[in-house]
Order: C-alpha cells, then sequence, then structure tokens
C-alpha cells in the first residue's frame, strides 16, 4: 500500500470539506456584502488545493518519484496538520456554536427584515384589511408556509372574522367567520402561545374550517394581543406537505404576532378615525344649519352644503380665501357676531344681522366658537322667518288701521245721535243711521276675512260645492258694487246666454266675485270701467274682472296671492285692506278645483282670471268638502 499517495488523497477531502463549508457560507451570506469576500476566497483557495491534492493522488499511482522531495513532503504534510487541527476546532463545542451562529444569521437577518417590514406599516395608511394583508404577505414566507389568514375577535359577541389573508382564494376567507366562546378558545386567546397543529385530519380542539376548505396539513395558530388584551390570531398553514414547525419558526412567528399587534391596533385607531371624520361629513352635508370653518390664519377650510345653499355659493369657489374676498357683506357683520368658547353658550346667543351676498339681503342668525385651530361659525337663513314677520307686523298695523277708519265712523255717528243739545232731523238721521250700518259692514267684511283665512290656514274651512248659475250669481255681486260706487268708477258685466251651470259652493264663489271687484275698485283712485266677463271653455267657465287703475309691477305679480301681501303697505298711494282677499280667493278657488291668475301690466290695469269646472249631469246636487278635499275632476291647481 502506497502511504504517501493516500495521504494525498485523505488531505484533499480534509481540504475539499473545509472548502465547501466556507463556500457554503460564503453563498448562505451572499446578500451581506462585507461578510462573503473572505469565506469565498478561502473556500476557493481550499476547494482548489483539495483538487491539487487529488492530482498528486493520481500522480503517485503512475510513480512519479518528484513527489517523495522532502520539500514537497514537508509542504504537504504541514497542509495536512492544519486541517486536521480546523477540523478538530469545528468539532469543539464553540466551534459549533459558530457554525450554528454562521448558519442562523440568514434567518435572523431574513426575521429582522420581515419585522422591520411589518413595523413600517404602522406609518402607512389604510384599513385593517390592507394592513392585514401587508402583514400576512411578509409573514408567510418568514415561517414557510403557503398561506395565511388573519382572524380579529369581537370579545362582545365572541367571534374571530377573517379580515385579510394571503396565499387563499378571497372567496374561500372573505366571509368567513367562527365562534371561540369556548374555553380551549377563550385561554388560547387571552392567555396561551402558538399552538401547532401537525395533522389537520386529526385536529378536534380548534375549529379547522378553512384548513380543511383550503386542503391544509399542518397549521401553527400564534394568538395577537396588545397591552394584554386579545386582537385576534395569525393562522399560517402548510398545504403542499405535513410541516414540522420548529422552534426556530415558531420564535419568528411569534414575534411577528407581537409586532403585528401593535400595527393593527394604530391601523384599527386610523380607521375609526377615518370613520368617524366621515361620520362627521356626512352630518356636515346634511344638517340644516349652513357650518363655516375659518382657520387660525383667517382661511375657510369648510363650507358645507347648507352654506352653499344659502349663499349660492359653491365650496369650490370658496375654499382656500378669506370670507370677506367672497361675501362682501361679511367685513361689516364679522364684529357683531359673538364669538365664545362653549358652543352651547354659542347656539343661545346667536345674533340677527343682515348680510349681503350678491346684491340680495339675507338675514341670519349667527354665532361663533372659538377653538385653538380657527373658528366656527354656525349660521341660519331667516329671511322668509323675518319676512313673514315683517308681513305680520303689517297685518296688524293695517288691521288696526283698517278697523280704526270705520270704528271712528261708527263711533262718531252714534255719539252724535245720542247728542241731546242737538236738534237732528230726519234727513239727517237717516244719513247717519246709514253711516253706521255701511261701517259695521265694512268692519263685519275685515273680521270675516281674518276668521277665512284663519279657517284655511287651520283646515276648518268647509265647502258646500252644488250646481250653480255662475251668471246670476255674478250679476248679484255687480249690483251690490254699484250701490256704493265712488265717483268715477263704473262696473259692468258681460255673461254669454246659455252659459253651463259650475260645480262650486254659491256663497264662496260669490265671496270671490266680491273680492276681485273690491280690488278693482281699490286700484283704480283715478277711476275707469270695472269690467266682469264670464266664457264658457272646454268643461269649464273662465271668469274675468278687469280694471283700469294702477296695475301690478311684474316682479310683484307672483307674490300678490300671498297672505298679507300688499302692492301698498305704506298707504303711499291711499290704497287700504288687509292684504287677506287674494289670498283668500286663491285658496276658494283652489278647493273648488279651479284656478286663478293675473294679468297685468303697471300703469295701465290689471285682468285678474279664473276657472272652475263645469257641473256634470251626473254629480249630485250638493256636497260637502273640508278644506284638504280636492274638487271632484278637479285638473288645476292655484297659482
Amino acid at each position: 500500500m502506497d502511504v504517501v499517495a493516500w495521504f494525498f488523497f485523505w488531505l484533499g477531502i480534509a481540504l475539499l470539506g473545509l472548502g465547501v463549508l466556507l463556500l457554503a457560507r460564503s453563498w448562505a451570506e451572499r446578500r451581506f456584502g462585507g461578510a462573503v469576500a473572505l469565506p469565498l476566497a478561502a473556500g476557493l483557495l481550499l476547494v482548489g488545493t483539495a483538487v491539487q491534492q487529488f492530482i498528486l493522488f493520481g500522480l503517485r499511482f503512475g510513480r512519479h518519484r518528484a513527489l517523495e522531495s522532502p520539500a514537497f513532503l514537508t509542504v504537504s504534510v504541514i497542509t495536512a496538520v492544519l486541517a486536521t487541527l480546523v477540523w478538530i476546532a469545528l468539532g469543539t463545542r464553540r466551534g459549533r456554536q459558530s457554525l450554528r451562529r454562521g448558519a442562523e444569521r440568514p434567518q435572523r437577518i431574513r426575521e429582522l427584515e420581515v419585522l422591520g417590514a411589518i413595523a413600517r406599516l404602522s406609518s402607512q395608511p389604510g384599513s385593517i384589511a390592507q394592513v392585514g394583508g401587508a402583514v400576512l404577505s411578509a409573514a408567510a414566507p418568514a415561517v414557510g408556509v403557503e398561506a395565511a389568514v388573519l382572524l380579529l375577535y369581537d370579545a362582545d359577541h365572541r367571534i374571530l372574522t377573517a379580515k385579510a389573508a394571503s396565499g387563499i382564494a378571497e372567496e374561500a376567507w372573505r366571509s368567513f367567520r367562527i365562534e371561540a366562546s369556548d374555553a380551549f378558545n377563550q385561554q388560547l386567546l387571552s392567555r396561551g402561545g402558538p399552538f401547532i397543529v401537525k395533522d389537520v385530519q386529526r385536529e378536534r380542539r380548534l375549529k379547522m374550517q378553512l384548513a380543511h376548505s383550503i386542503g391544509a396539513r399542518s397549521a401553527l395558530v400564534v394568538p395577537i394581543r396588545h397591552e394584554g388584551k386579545p386582537v385576534g390570531t395569525l393562522t399560517f398553514y402548510a398545504v403542499s406537505a405535513p410541516r414540522r414547525f420548529d422552534a426556530v419558526s415558531v420564535a419568528v412567528a411569534e414575534l411577528i404576532a407581537n409586532e403585528a399587534g401593535d400595527v393593527l391596533e394604530r391601523a384599527r385607531l386610523q380607521e375609526e378615525v377615518v370613520e368617524e371624520r366621515e361620520r362627521a361629513a356626512q352630518v356636515l352635508a346634511h344638517v340644516g344649519d349652513g357650518v363655516i370653518l375659518v382657520d387660525e390664519d383667517g382661511i375657510v377650510r369648510l363650507w358645507n352644503p347648507a352654506v352653499a345653499d344659502i349663499t349660492g355659493l359653491d365650496a369650490r369657489e370658496v375654499l382656500g380665501r378669506r370670507p370677506e374676498d367672497v361675501l362682501p357683506g361679511w367685513a361689516a357683520i364679522a364684529p357683531l357676531v359673538p364669538v365664545t368658547s362653549a358652543p352651547a353658550y354659542a347656539a343661545k346667543h346667536a345674533e340677527t344681522l343682515p348680510l349681503d351676498v350678491a346684491g340680495r339681503e339675507l338675514w341670519i342668525s349667527i354665532s361663533a366658537v372659538e377653538f385653538p385651530n380657527g373658528t366656527v361659525y354656525a349660521l341660519r337663513d331667516l329671511t322668509e322667518e323675518r319676512g313673514i314677520e315683517k308681513l305680520k307686523s303689517e297685518f296688524v298695523a293695517t288691521v288696526s288701521h283698517e278697523l280704526r277708519t270705520p270704528l271712528a265712523a261708527v263711533y262718531g255717528a252714534a255719539m252724535t245721535l245720542r247728542r241731546r243739545d242737538v236738534e237732528l232731523d230726519d234727513e239727517r238721521r237717516a244719513r247717519l243711521l246709514a253711516v253706521i250700518a255701511s261701517e259695521s259692514d265694512r268692519l263685519a267684511r275685515i273680521i270675516e276675512q281674518v276668521l277665512a283665512a284663519s279657517r284655511l290656514d287651520s283646515g276648518t274651512f268647509a265647502l258646500s260645492v252644488e250646481r250653480c248659475d255662475a251668471g246670476r250669481l255674478a250679476l248679484e255681486v255687480v249690483e251690490a258694487a254699484r250701490i256704493n260706487l265712488p265717483d268715477g268708477i263704473a262696473v259692468g258685466l258681460a255673461a254669454g246666454d246659455g252659459l253651463p251651470p259650475v260645480a262650486a259652493d254659491p256663497d264662496m264663489l260669490r265671496q270671490v266675485l266680491a273680492n276681485l271687484v273690491e280690488n278693482a275698485v281699490k286700484y283704480s283712485p283715478l277711476g275707469g270701467a270695472v269690467h266682469v266677463s264670464l266664457e264658457p271653455q272646454e268643461g269649464r267657465v273662465l271668469f274675468a274682472v278687469r280694471d283700469e287703475g294702477l296695475g301690478i309691477p311684474l316682479r310683484e305679480q307672483e307674490r300678490i296671492f300671498e297672505k298679507f301681501f300688499r302692492l301698498d303697505p305704506n298707504l303711499a298711494r291711499g290704497v287700504g285692506g288687509t292684504g287677506l282677499g287674494l289670498y283668500i280667493s286663491r285658496e276658494l278657488v283652489r278647493r273648488m278645483g279651479g284656478r286663478i291668475w293675473v294679468a297685468s301690466r303697471e300703469g295701465e290695469g290689471s285682468t285678474f282670471f279664473f276657472e272652475l269646472p263645469v257641473a256634470g249631469a251626473e254629480e249630485e246636487p250638493s256636497e260637502e268638502r273640508g278644506v284638504d278635499q280636492p274638487a271632484r275632476r278637479a285638473t288645476a291647481t292655484g297659482t
């Protein structure tokens, strides 16, 4: 046996083993630049030397005597001794620990990378589902599994619900939820550690429905907690083959779960903040009051839809600008707005102020609450309410005036009749009694108008609809009006023969005609003709009352049928009235199934039209109708 040849052979084996070990370590650490150069160079040198030894082994068998030179043998022996010492060193406890640390270092670095990636998720916006999905995508490869699922725990209902998954079809996990009220699950969630399921098919303590549905073979369940409270579980599934989760995998999974608990809690808080903001935005979008947020620099940051409706300015035109730049009247009212730090106080001490918006005067109730980041203004449009209050005030003043005049006449006539020191002949006594009767009738009409308007508003006004002779009723109204006509006024009537009967309440129809004729006379202070005409239409009868008086400005024609509205509220042209006559006429016509409108030009007079349905042959002689009961076969409404 050639001892030298075999010496070369075993030396080559030792050197080859060391070289492969160093090359393997350099390959494992190839991603960490500084740590790979020396092991790679030493490994390649040792492998090259090992190859040389194998060549020498072959040459020795070829009987090359040069290999027996003392120098060459000395170098080979030294090399063999060093290789033996290295192998002995690796075999010691410290050597084995060094090899283990070297093998585990890439794994540890991978763990740190995964934990770092999960930690970075806490600073990124996203829902729990998005953050959970990112956690699982990073965690599953680190644990060495093909699939994973995040289940969040609902403590109130004791239910685990799937929120995110990796490596599992969405339809398999999206609606997955499972009860966790049993003692084992409660202990696992609150105090337990990682739980390994070696064989999914044989597991009985945990409910593994999802694992069965995806064909998992083994599983690792890791509870997630935050500040000692259960958050949920991370469950890792080995699908392709059963897996024995070693201590390293379990430790990695536990570290991931610990980090995920903090990340998911932050995501939950962010989600709650987003939801709260969305709810607040919805409330502000649907609240009836206008809300304006002006920051500490005086810039508008919030302009809700109610403010847009009140001012006619869209949020896109206002946001990022100063209020006074978009609302010219803001600078005038801003110093008058009560500003407080207590919302309850602000609501009770709101000021009603005029605000000029695009040439319109709005009356708004406004208050403000100041806080460190700016001021919130709350406002409500009171323009319509103020208008109604103004009309009511004018109505009270007008009615007082209207009542005072006839009352003064009645009182004066009565006191004159009572005097003993004045002898009155029959003619003067008759005139005074006529004044009392006429003015009393005027008082009764005023009171009747007020009561009629009240009954119409309260829904207690009842109509008795029957077949009426419209021509006869119109003639009665015209003849009554001619009795007390002012000088210069003439009232005429044109009613064609063969007018069909109308379906109406005769008393109410008479009142409508009387109101319109009286209105035409009243607004003809310079005299002129008042003409009443009736004309049959298709299924209806058209009434018209035309005068040659003051006329109605175009901008007022839509308002003249409103309650309390008068064209001459200040009696500048000497035209009085309660402002109820046309309102009552409109409501009565509408409730008798007709409609009413006006055509007028200022300074040329007005014509009021209304139409009522023709009474059908099949209609009953009489019908009681409440204020809210529509007329039979009515097809038009009041204007």
